[in-house]
């Protein structure tokens, strides 16, 4: 999966479940240029001395190990070593990556998980059961609301409900009016992520910002001199 939010939570509750099972020793590690392949495998041989119930997390972030990396992860699969147990964790993988000779190891020697993502016209029936999980009782306008705020980031959604169930711990059930002028007051928008928008070509984002900022009052002589500045250092 690419997404931030269902990444986390898979990996919270395999760590849960680890503990559970006697694993005490769970270590994540980031798969960056320059990540020590070799030191992996020497790790796992020691890890196999000591304890029964270790666990090492690996996050490829760009889902390509490299040709070390593909040999390493092969011979983790053939040999992962007595108690041992890695989780790989990738962006979604596509065709050609799942061809590769240690995508297939894993799939021979352990399982594949992939984590669905949430469409666009499924976040609102998602937002009503994860405010559910938190103690909150929403209505399908309010999710739809804030499907729409968040823009289908799932972690900002997930971080707008958690802020409500800390604000109004004492409501289980919170109408759309309260919903919206409580997102209204923690979203307020700025000259900088204005210019962010402009810089990255997301128009509708951009033109959705200059909505927000003229609702707002926003002074113009400050947008026009955070716009200028910009381009002046671009031009430069």
């Amino acid at each position: 999966s690419s997404e931030p939010l269902l990444i986390r939570d898979w990996l919270d509750e395999a760590r849960r479940a680890l503990r559970d099972d006697g694993f005490e020793d769970i270590l994540n590690l980031q798969a960056d240029t320059g990540f020590d392949w070799q030191e992996l495998l020497e790790v796992g041989d020691m890890m196999s001395l000591f304890s029964t119930r270790k666990c090492r997390i690996v996050t490829l972030p760009n889902g390509k190990p490299g040709h070390q990396g593909g040999k390493a992860i092969q011979g983790l699969c053939e040999n992962p070593g007595e108690g041992n147990l890695y989780i790989f964790v990738t962006p979604q993988l596509d065709r050609q990556t799942r061809n590769t000779s240690w995508c297939k190891a894993i799939q021979a020697s352990g399982q594949l998980v992939e984590l669905k993502p949430v469409y666009d016209n499924q976040q609102a029936d998602w937002l009503m059961q994860r405010a559910r999980a938190k103690g909150l009782s929403i209505d399908m306008q309010s999710a739809q609301f804030l499907a729409e705020c968040t823009e289908g980031n799932l972690l900002a959604a997930d971080q707008e409900l958690e802020k409500l169930s800390i604000r109004f711990a004492d409501q289980s059930e919170i109408d759309f009016e309260t919903i919206a002028a409580s997102v209204s007051e923690s979203s307020r928008y700025s000259h900088f992520l204005l210019v962010d928008a402009c810089l990255a070509g997301k128009t509708r984002r951009a033109l959705k910002i200059l909505d927000s900022l003229e609702a707002e009052g926003y002074a113009t002589a400050q947008l026009r001199w955070a716009l200028q500045n910009s381009l002046e250092q671009l031009d430069r």
